[in-house]
């Protein structure tokens, strides 16, 4: 009984042979034997709706990892998710960054250039101490909401940023399709 399962199994192993141009790229793979061996920087994504005979190897041109590292270091807004694929993780970048520099740009309207800095030391060094801003009156003003904001956004999208960074000089993330960057 396990015979005619493992039939049809291996006829498909047997049906992927390696056509240089065909199958497996010039530019792309090398043929070695039956398999397509692929160069640096190509690897293989098969696509479900064709059969095993019709694909085609070494297929997918691998993202490198310096063009999101640059796009990461200068917009610093999630701008190298995007290019790599991860669009989540960009979202979020995205949302945090924009929210931060609201915060701050409204807080700098608010205050002058050294009150604001003064305020950013003295809110830092509280929320570090532990120590919450608390709203005066009953509801909370567009200065405190601003304030609220600038807080819970600075952290997140620093340590995002500096993990980024980190990541993407150390190729330990993958892009949208789940392949290693080069």
């Amino acid at each position: 009984m396990k015979i005619f399962f493992l039939i049809p199994l291996f006829s498909l192993v047997i049906s992927q042979q390696c056509m240089a141009g065909q199958n497996c790229p010039l530019n792309q793979g090398i043929c070695m034997g039956e398999t397509c061996q692929c160069l640096e920087g190509y690897k293989t994504v098969l696509d479900k709706a064709l059969p095993l005979e019709k694909q085609t190897y070494c297929n997918y041109q691998q993202v490198n990892h310096y063009v999101p590292l640059v796009l990461e270091f200068f917009p610093a807004i999630g701008i190298g998710h995007f290019y790599a694929g991860k669009y989540i993780q960009g979202l979020i970048k995205l949302f945090l960054g924009i929210t931060w520099i609201s915060a701050m740009i409204y807080l700098h309207k608010e205050f002058q250039i050294p009150e604001f800095v003064e305020f950013c030391i003295k809110t830092m060094t509280n929320k570090i101490l532990g120590e919450e801003l608390k709203s005066t009156g009953d509801g909370f003003t567009k200065t405190e909401i601003a304030q609220k904001l600038f807080i819970f956004t600075f952290y997140p999208f620093w340590i995002l940023y500096i993990a980024d960074i980190y990541m993407y000089i150390t190729k330990s993330y993958k892009d949208g399709n789940g392949i290693p960057l080069v």
